[in-house]
């Protein structure tokens, strides 16, 4: 899930909305990117009940996400590309 906006400026902005860690997750972080499945995007983009926005901004199961060990090549906010998420290669 995310938020945009344009700024005074005209340049776009955008934010990443997180939730706590599911379990999956949490023993590599303690939040995680919301992921709203697609059928309740519309509820997403167009409701304006709080209550209904919080409901979607819960940690997905743990069997909806997959985790791929990478490089520590990631860690580094300039570097882009498909190296940032190739797995590493096993180590047997």
């Amino acid at each position: 899930a995310g938020i945009w906006q344009r700024s005074k400026e005209g340049a776009l902005q955008c934010c990443i909305v997180t939730t706590q860690a599911n379990q999956k997750m949490a023993s590599i972080h303690d939040r995680m990117p919301v992921i709203i499945e697609p059928e309740y995007m519309e509820e997403w983009i167009c409701s304006s009940d709080r209550a209904t926005v919080e409901q979607l901004m819960q940690p997905v199961p743990d069997d909806t996400i997959q985790t791929v060990q990478v490089s520590n090549y990631v860690n580094n906010a300039r570097n882009e590309g498909p190296q940032c998420v190739e797995p590493l290669a096993d180590s047997d």
